[in-house]
């Protein structure tokens, strides 16, 4: 009980909790949804979909963002922002980017016609990041599926820089040497640092959505999104909302 609570605490992020008996339901939850989690990597029940992305000068399409769901066969869709956690505190985030960057190369094998200037955007977690098998990785998908570098753009947060800065940007660098694009995303919630930001040299700046979202009614979401956008401008790199 006293674990329990502790688990609890870490999880509200307060320095102590009194165990009470909802606080087993919830861990035990937990733990089937990690089971489950398990399984659904071995028998490949993880899906991609993909939120397309338009180009606000001539409303033409020009990319899609790689978004990854689990339909879960007794509870339905769960939602990213429980199984992706959960992942990353049990060491099967790697496994997931796998599924997801393998799956993204199909899809992107398979299409007939997208436009010249097409590209998927895929998310790395600073765990990713961290993994030697990354590169490795990379580098048999695109070959085994035939996929140009200039398809794909990787996502990697602004905190993912904290964890090692030297071995992040040695990666990042790597990417860009692969013939890949970059994008900072949630750029705003971070560190922000301008020091990375010239470092990394990001062909995309995500704008977070909590600057986006009521934008018409908020004048300084108006200021910052405008502030986001020039210093995109400075460093060369495009935008996305």
């Amino acid at each position: 009980q006293a674990q329990v609570a502790l688990l609890t605490a870490h999880r509200n992020k307060r320095p102590c909790e009194i165990y009470d008996g909802d606080q087993d339901i919830f861990i035990k939850h937990r733990l089937s949804l990690l089971s489950d989690l398990r399984q659904a990597l071995t028998d490949d029940e993880l899906s991609i979909h993909i939120q397309p992305q338009i180009n606000m000068k001539d409303h033409q399409l020009v990319g899609g963002e790689v978004l990854v769901r689990w339909q879960h066969p007794r509870d339905g869709f769960i939602s990213p922002a429980i199984f992706i956690p959960l992942a990353e505190q049990s060491q099967l985030v790697f496994d997931i980017t796998r599924q997801v960057l393998q799956k993204t190369c199909q899809w992107l094998q398979q299409q007939a016609t997208l436009p010249d200037n097409f590209q998927l955007s895929v998310n790395l977690s600073a765990l990713d990041i961290n993994d030697n098998r990354l590169l490795p990785l990379i580098r048999h998908c695109i070959q085994a599926y035939r996929i140009p570098p200039q398809r794909l753009l990787f996502e990697v947060t602004e905190s993912a820089v904290m964890d090692d800065p030297e071995r992040f940007l040695g990666v990042i660098r790597s990417l860009h040497e692969m013939g890949f694009r970059i994008a900072i995303d949630d750029f705003g919630t971070g560190y922000s640092s301008m020091t990375y930001l010239q470092r990394m040299n990001a062909d995309e700046i995500k704008i977070d959505m909590c600057f986006v979202r009521n934008i018409d009614q908020s004048e300084t979401n108006r200021n910052i999104v405008k502030a986001i956008v020039q210093l995109a401008r400075a460093t060369g790199a495009y935008t996305v909302a």
